[in-house]
């Protein structure tokens, strides 16, 4: 193994070993650090943007429809966090 990949899981089991909260902190600053790359001007490759595009309006379109409904939002979040501890 190389010195970089020895680097990079001596780190993750580090940051794992952290309290949920922390984890929770540095799993989003650096999923907004993918999404902020300097070098991609801060915004989604024109592909990625164009398929979340198409993505909101389809859902979009079915809650109009009502073939989806609205969920508060604590409901949403919730859930989410349900399915993630599977």
């Amino acid at each position: 193994m190389s010195a970089h990949v020895d680097q990079i899981e001596q780190i993750e089991s580090d940051l794992l070993s952290l309290p949920r909260e922390a984890r929770a902190r540095l799993a989003q600053a650096l999923a907004a650090s993918l999404e902020d790359d300097p070098e991609e001007g801060g915004e989604l490759d024109p592909e990625t943007a164009d398929y979340w595009e198409e993505e909101a309006e389809r859902r979009y379109q079915q809650y109009l429809s009502g073939e989806k409904k609205a969920l508060p939002a604590d409901q949403a979040i919730a859930e989410i966090r349900a399915r993630l501890r599977k």
